[in-house]
């Protein structure tokens, strides 16, 4: 009777496992299809891959023994970008493919579009429970607002964007958040110091970021342009930014600045 129930809990615990691959396997298909154009770049094993033969998983199917690990998409925000450029993306399929890749660990989300962009309906990402790094390339107010009232991550990783008080709110109430880049972003001072209240932020990390010194000693950050790897390196911008990191240690005492030296 024992080894009927072992063996009826396998049974049970299999088929969980493979109508889990069956779905982020149909999701993969949509994500990389015309509609989304997604691109998963990085797979790993499934852990029923461990347990199944090889010539099994060769006889169902490899692709539902390995789970996506990381990915990337283009999500146009405005109906005419997205007409211009890719008719038939559906942002909100995007969003459902990836709710799929329970164990997606990096997710690079690039967005285009206007002012006044159609919403998106980001919470069904709060059920991709390993997002170790989220990068947002050009993000308005409310999808930080939504990504971080839904996702729990480690690294967030802003990109080509000016920093507002709402998005800095909506970073700072984020208590999972332990690294956070800033790469080609405008953020000032006082949005900066009011990093300081996140328990668990561990390290900041500043890529293209230009420090402007302010009459008080402080410094906001612009957006700084991209150099050729042929261009001389400046005393002036040098020395500034050796200030810059200083003032950030000490305004942000425990928290690791890399990225200014």
């Amino acid at each position: 009777m024992k080894l009927m129930s072992i063996i009826a809990l396998l049974a049970t615990f299999l088929a969980i496992c493979i109508i889990s691959s069956i779905q982020e396997s149909k999701s993969v298909t949509d994500f990389v299809g015309p509609k989304v154009k997604g691109k998963v770049h990085e797979y790993r094993p499934r852990t029923i891959a461990n347990i199944t033969p090889d010539f099994l998983q060769r006889l169902i199917g490899k692709e539902y023994f390995q789970t996506a690990h990381s990915a990337s998409v283009h999500i146009y925000l405005d109906p005419a970008d997205r007409q211009q450029y890719h008719p038939k993306q559906s942002p909100e399929l995007a969003i459902r493919c990836i709710s799929n890749f329970a164990n997606i660990h990096y997710l690079d989300l690039r967005f285009g579009g206007s002012n006044t962009p159609e919403p998106i309906d980001f919470s069904p990402l709060s059920r991709c429970r390993r997002i170790h790094q989220l990068e947002l390339h050009r993000p308005n107010a409310e999808i930080v607002n939504d990504i971080c009232k839904y996702v729990k991550l480690n690294c967030l990783a802003l990109c080509g964007c000016e920093l507002d008080n709402e998005m800095i709110e909506a970073i700072t109430t984020n208590s999972h958040i332990d690294q956070i880049q800033f790469n080609f972003c405008a953020i000032n001072a006082e949005q900066l110091q009011s990093l300081k209240g996140m328990k668990n932020l561990r390290w900041i990390h500043f890529f293209q970021c230009q420090p402007k010194e302010n009459a008080d000693g402080s410094f906001d950050f612009l957006i700084e342009p991209m150099k050729s790897s042929f261009t001389r390196i400046d005393e002036h911008d040098s020395q500034l930014k050796a200030r810059a990191n200083d003032w950030l240690k000490e305004e942000l005492a425990g928290i690791i600045i890399s990225g200014l030296n």
